[in-house]
């Protein structure tokens, strides 16, 4: 006997996500059952694809006329995948399940609901798992379907032929999909291929890998506890993730797992395979400034005390700008240089002083460039390369750097030292304070 046992309450709104599909009408029948018997609101939501022409027409004419005859709310959303596909080059599978999933959240909005209720039934794990699997996505992928705190999904334990059942024994009737018997479609070729053939050796498969499922998930449950979420900062402004390096003190399952849980915190785990992760766990034997690139512009870098992952694109600045007493803005940083007396001098601050009348007529702020040196105050000229290194600048930030300059010679590298050209003595006359912000 097929049945929703869920802890509803007469407050409650609940959407329920119907196609015109055999399940997804076994699941209005039992919702509308439940609604009649505890009395919370229950609205049937319905997108018409437009992908199968009069079939689409036809599936949205079954849903409504059963909302009607048993007056059920029907909310309608019409979308337009073909057309979307040719713009974005998605397979129509994602496109139309991205758009369908946008309309379900427009429905959360408009109706204020409580939850979403949606017919994926045992084979829709099966095939889920199967195609995770196929496509490399490694434990998290065979775990099949994640569980949702608002999507609920209470027919995952019985079968497709269960539902069908419950269909005809409850005089439902229900639209065929012909897409679904097109076999270019992987899930279709996994649902009408694959798994018979695998059932043909073991009819028992479909409950067997949902079970196998079932023991990873308590498995992953473990290791999510256990993961050093310590170790991780996000910068939600500027879209980054720091690891620190220590993670690779620990084994590889930690690591994927970690590594995996922060790019799931901002949505960037999409088509990012055991190939990358192995990737990522081989920057424990590079240098600083190695850089992997992952799918959708993702980038990992191994900097010196973490590892970055950012999708930014850091482009160097190539133009100068005249040195001035006052306020200079370049690549989106404010440098301020004041006129100051020397008993405004203090060295505890995070400004830097200097003599004035040291810095040449032609001095400019400017990025680094090939054959930069640097006068370190009390030990000599060095390549700016090489002083940057000693100073563990990560590599990616050494581009960028804003460098007060008299040809090749620099005088302040903002925000890290100044050199011994341009420090002050007993001769100095003019003072000067030099400062600047990361943010203008």
């Amino acid at each position: 006997m097929i049945n929703i046992d869920y802890n509803f309450n007469n407050e409650q709104v609940i959407l329920a996500g119907v196609s015109g599909g055999a399940d997804s009408m076994v699941l209005l029948d039992l919702l509308h059952k439940k609604e009649l018997e505890i009395g919370f609101k229950l609205i049937c939501v319905h997108v018409n694809h437009n992908i199968r022409g009069k079939e689409s027409l036809n599936d949205q004419k079954l849903v409504e006329d059963f909302c009607k005859k048993n007056n059920i709310a029907f909310k309608l959303y019409n979308v337009f995948c073909l057309e979307e596909q040719k713009k974005t080059k998605e397979t129509l599978e994602e496109v139309a399940r991205r758009m369908r999933y946008n309309c379900f959240f427009e429905a959360f909005s408009e109706f204020k609901a409580d939850y979403l209720f949606l017919a994926h039934h045992k084979n829709d794990q099966a095939e889920t798992i199967l195609m995770n699997i196929i496509r490399g996505t490694g434990v998290s992928g065979a775990i099949g379907i994640k569980k949702s705190e608002k999507i609920i999904r209470p027919l995952i334990e019985y079968t497709k032929n269960e539902l069908i059942d419950y269909a005809k024994t409850n005089n439902i009737k229900f639209c065929l999909d012909q897409t679904n018997l097109d076999n270019d479609y992987t899930r279709n070729y996994i649902r009408n291929v694959i798994i018979p053939d695998i059932e043909n050796i073991n009819p028992n498969f479909i409950n067997n890998l949902c079970s196998f499922s079932d023991k990873l998930l308590d498995d992953e449950n473990y290791f999510s506890a256990i993961l050093p979420y310590k170790l991780v900062k996000f910068n939600q402004k500027n879209k980054e993730i720091y690891i620190s390096n220590d993670i690779f003190k620990y084994r590889k399952p930690i690591i994927v797992r970690l590594v995996k849980y922060c790019l799931n915190n901002f949505d960037w785990s999409k088509d990012i395979f055991n190939v990358h992760y192995d990737k990522i766990c081989e920057l424990k034997d590079f240098k600083s400034g190695t850089i992997i690139n992952l799918p959708h512009s993702i980038n990992v870098i191994k900097s010196y005390d973490k590892i970055i992952i950012t999708k930014n694109s850091i482009s160097k600045v190539n133009n100068e700008v005249a040195f001035k007493i006052g306020k200079t803005k370049y690549n989106n940083k404010t440098i301020t240089i004041e006129r100051c007396n020397q008993s405004e001098v203090d060295f505890n601050l995070n400004s830097k002083f200097a003599d004035y009348d040291k810095i040449p007529a032609d001095a400019v702020f400017r990025t680094r460039k090939n054959g930069d040196i640097f006068t370190k105050i009390g030990s000599g000229t060095v390549k700016l390369s090489d002083y940057l290194i000693d100073k563990k600048i990560p590599q990616r930030e050494r581009d960028n750097l804003i460098l007060l300059a008299s040809g090749k010679n620099i005088l302040w590298i903002c925000g890290v030292e100044i050199s011994s050209n341009i420090i002050i003595d007993s001769s100095t006359e003019n003072f000067i304070k030099l400062s600047y912000l990361l943010k203008s």
